[in-house]
């Protein structure tokens, strides 16, 4: 069995990046991002240290995760290209793929 044998198919790709996309738009649909990220609404310098922390790390997390919802949607664009060229790779005289 030849390793182009195991690689998968131009619709396995486009099925894998819809489900990357999904995965990306629900995470942007978290209600984590309703939360209160701003470090200091009150603008009270004595605000608790440990809540002006905790804020500075939600903030910082919710980046990661907007992060990783882009990159999902990288993986997924790079998906649907090799279906692309999946689907207009030459043939052969008997319809069998050129490598």
């Amino acid at each position: 069995m030849a390793l182009r044998d195991l690689a998968p198919t131009a619709t396995t790709l486009r099925l894998r990046a819809g489900e990357l996309r999904r995965f990306a738009a629900a995470i942007e649909r978290c209600s984590v991002f309703d939360l209160d990220v701003d470090p200091d609404p009150t603008g009270d310098p004595a605000a608790p240290r440990r809540l002006q922390l905790c804020r500075r790390m939600l903030a910082a997390n919710l980046q990661q995760l907007l992060a990783a919802a882009d990159e999902l949607r990288e993986v997924a664009w790079q998906y649907d290209t090799r279906a692309h060229h999946l689907d207009n790779r030459p043939h052969g005289p008997h319809g069998f793929t050129v490598a």
